[in-house]
């Protein structure tokens, strides 16, 4: 499962000044004051810059002015899935749906949330709950999905067909489409379809690799090679793209190239294995920052950069202490601030140097020693990271972050042989 997949409806929460229509089948507008329009409005544009942490914030706020208002806990369903907390994601759209049981999009955020789980025929029931009043694309590429996974080939095809009959503009139903047929051994149809979904996003690395491998199984090595070799210069992480670019080297007789990335795909599967162990910690723990720093850890050092950012954006998202702390001395915050820009901009050294800085001035300020060790974990450089979690519980023994962040750093980091726990 690749970190960041989109599992939210593309019902968006349509703001106006005093008024909210949201997304209700056939509903008078729902009035809402400007305060409460004004605060949803800002957590959706933080929430598409993937500032979590403040999208929520936002939506506490508008929660405050409209309580009975479901756009802001259809917002909060989709921050919370974004930051992996699917158990919260799910209750919130449970309380919009309280709200407005007719509510476009959270029936079907629901069933997303149940697919992950791996509750397909729960899941199914609540994309046809969704469908009964909306039927779109969305929906029946879900339902796709579901018959594909629960090994119902036929219904499986029927959905995508019904959302690309709906709307053939989307590029994810003929890849999804291409996969199911490619599964079941119809290669010239997988590959017409995936065909169509590479024309409609044709800079789609993926779509690439999808099409590549595809062909490489109907055996068509050479157009292959010219859409493998590509994505795997982009993507040196990636076990399946080696493994596919060597067998095709092999079929056109290139033996040495063929060497070359069957013996890469073999030495990546020890980071595959890696990469999917750390995923599955941090998703199964989301509240845990260190999991996620260390997939991203993971992620950094098998080249995927991209998912790396995105792993740390999501561990800031979850340390309030840490993103917004409250600093008593005016320049400390200002410089947290600008720190915490650079972080979020992923120049991680230049807010280490800033913390460095600041704590020249003020060597005694816990919270400083705490975020200070956060930015190393970010980059795997234990030592240090553990000596500032250890320096901030000596000048505040009753931080408990700081000592819990110290007992998750072993746990997540602890391998004698990684540079960082090398003193």
């Amino acid at each position: 499962m690749a970190l960041g997949q989109k599992y939210y409806s593309v019902c968006l929460v349509g703001l106006a000044l005093f008024f909210i229509t949201g997304c209700k089948k056939d509903a008078e507008p729902q009035e809402v004051d400007a305060a409460a329009a004004f605060f949803l409005a800002q957590a959706q544009a933080a929430f598409e810059e993937e500032a979590f942490n403040i999208a929520l914030a936002f939506t506490d706020s508008a929660s405050a002015e409209a309580p009975d208002l479901a756009a802001v806990y259809f917002m909060r369903g989709r921050i919370y899935t974004e930051l992996a907390r699917f158990d919260l994601a799910d209750s919130s759209y449970i309380e919009a749906l309280a709200l407005e049981d007719d509510l476009q999009g959270a029936w079907l955020n629901r069933g997303n949330l149940a697919i992950r789980k791996g509750a397909l025929k729960p899941a199914l029931a609540m994309y046809n709950r969704e469908a009964s009043a909306y039927p779109s694309a969305s929906v029946f590429l879900q339902m796709g999905r579901a018959y594909q996974d629960l090994g119902e080939p036929d219904s499986a095809r029927m959905a995508f067909e019904r959302a690309i009959a709906l709307d053939d503009s989307r590029a994810t139903v003929f890849m999804r489409l291409g996969q199911l047929l490619g599964e079941q051994g119809d290669f010239t149809q997988a590959i017409d379809y995936t065909r169509k979904g590479l024309a409609l996003e044709p800079e789609n690395q993926n779509y690439k690799f999808a099409l590549g491998a595809l062909l490489n199984a109907n055996g068509e090595a050479e157009e292959a090679v010219t859409l493998l070799q590509p994505f795997v210069d982009a993507s040196p992480w990636h076990y399946w793209g080696h493994y596919n670019l060597g067998q095709a080297y092999q079929r056109i007789n290139d033996e040495a190239k063929a060497a070359t990335y069957l013996a890469k795909a073999e030495s990546l599967q020890t980071t595959q294995t890696e990469l999917d162990h750390w995923q599955m910690m941090a998703e199964s723990n989301p509240q845990h920052l260190m999991l996620w720093l260390r997939f991203s850890y993971a992620l950094r050092r098998a080249g995927n950069t991209t998912d790396a950012d995105r792993a740390d954006r999501i561990a800031y998202a979850l340390a309030p202490d840490y993103m917004e702390s409250s600093y008593q001395d005016s320049t400390l915050l200002r410089g947290h601030r600008r720190a915490i820009i650079q972080m979020a901009s992923g120049e991680v050294e230049e807010s280490i140097e800033i913390y460095k800085s600041l704590l020249r001035q003020q060597p005694d300020e816990a919270q400083l020693w705490l975020n200070l060790g956060v930015a190393y974990a970010t980059f795997g450089r234990i030592v240090q990271a553990r000596q500032c979690f250890t320096t901030a519980l000596k000048y505040d023994n009753r931080f408990l972050r700081a000592r819990r962040y110290l007992e998750d750093l072993d746990k997540a980091f602890y391998d004698p042989e990684e540079p960082g726990n090398q003193s």
